[in-house]
């Protein structure tokens, strides 16, 4: 069995996850009991299966169509889109970190659990609430995963049966220049799906893309694919009732690509005003890679392409800017080999990004150098490609 984690839970509404009103105070050498019953696809009782209680102490909305809202501390928004939702041994460092308490337990033969916390234990956030998370284990193949998320209102707090969904298997279909993926609406209502992609071989997270809640189809641009082989995951969230959100994981599919797609800039180096070395992370096609470009409180970046290149997409994986409450626009400009130092061919004016951006340039472009100018600080990029 392999445990799904989500460090950070991304939330379709920010009423659901701020915590309008406070926890109750509690007696910190007392003790605070969550029970409930998890219930398996069928809705027979899911016995004897591990379970997870997060306690964060920051909670907050987190949109991959528009992150820049307030949110929680860099740490913890590092985490929401760094690995693929499967448990990595490597992982349990960031898992740990200070702002979580972390119990886990078993469902009996019945599928109930009774978790008890010492009340001084628990965090609480800004509002004073007890923000708790409830997931249960499951494998990458086979079984579904679900997080169920609520505020504490009480001591002894009994949640109703919680039941695992069943989204059923999604199709893939790859296209010339895209893949669109199909899925069926499940019998609940759900508020938003995130799809995410991962690199097969090293597990880590290469797109996710977010569609209301009833859509049952997506088409991603076949240039954000950088190889054969890739997992790909659909997550629905779903709105129980004030302040409960619960969300469901499909079991990862495999997407093997007839005729993947390279980067026209692989492994060729950026440059920033004030950073002495080259950076590689950018183009080494590397989505877990703990040496990503970030904080290195730069405005600007360029891309020697040591040649004409040719290309019509750039895409943007995984990037944020410095400010929490603005949106990250980018003027990106270009030279060609003849005059790699006259960037006078503009490609796109204060060009408004989102988490994952693939951006189609309305005609094939040649381009020696690429200069990328943001409206404020990069406080995290994963991966530019190039196609």
């Amino acid at each position: 069995m392999r445990l799904w984690i989500l460090i950070v839970m991304l939330c379709s509404l920010a009423k659901a996850c701020s915590s309008e009103s406070k926890s109750p105070e509690f007696d910190p050498n007392s003790t605070v009991r969550i029970k409930g019953q998890i219930l398996a696809i069928s809705g027979e009782p899911l016995a004897n299966t591990g379970l997870e209680l997060r306690n964060l102490r920051f909670f907050g909305y987190a949109s991959i169509i528009n992150p820049y809202v307030p949110f929680l501390n860099w740490s913890i928004i590092r985490s929401a889109f760094w690995y693929f939702p499967a448990y990595r041994k490597d992982f349990e460092e960031i898992k740990e970190t200070p702002g979580y308490f972390i119990s886990r337990a078993a469902t009996d033969a019945e599928g109930y659990y009774n978790f008890r916390i010492k009340a001084g234990n628990l965090l609480r956030d800004e509002n004073g609430g007890i923000n708790i998370v409830l997931t249960n284990k499951g494998d990458d193949a086979s079984e579904s995963f679900m997080k169920h998320a609520f505020v504490v209102k009480q001591q002894d707090t009994e949640l109703g049966a919680i039941r695992l969904c069943d989204l059923g298997p999604f199709s893939v279909l790859e296209n010339s220049n895209d893949v669109t993926l199909n899925w069926v609406l499940p019998e609940d209502t759900v508020t938003q799906f995130v799809i995410k992609v991962a690199d097969d071989e090293t597990n880590g997270l290469l797109w996710a893309s977010q569609v209301e809640g009833t859509v049952t189809s997506l088409v991603l641009p076949k240039t954000i694919f950088s190889a054969a082989t890739h997992r790909i995951v659909i997550e629905a969230y779903y709105r129980v009732e004030d302040e409960i959100n619960s969300m469901c994981l499909t079991p990862s599919q495999s997407l093997s690509l007839s005729a993947p797609v390279v980067s026209l800039g692989s492994d060729l180096l950026f440059a920033a005003e004030g950073i002495k070395f080259p950076i590689t992370s950018l183009t080494n096609g590397s989505f877990n890679d703990k040496s990503y470009f970030e904080a290195f409180d730069v405005t600007e970046l360029s891309l020697d392409l040591q040649r004409d290149v040719s290309f019509q997409a750039i895409n943007f994986h995984n990037i944020l800017g410095g400010s929490a409450t603005l949106p990250l626009d980018v003027t990106i400009s270009c030279s060609s080999n003849a005059e790699p130092d006259d960037f006078d061919q503009i490609l796109a004016r204060n060009q408004e990004l989102t988490r994952f951006y693939s951006m189609e340039l309305s005609e094939v472009t040649t381009c020696r150098m690429i200069k990328f100018v943001f409206s404020e600080t990069i406080q995290q990029l994963q991966e530019v490609t190039l196609l």
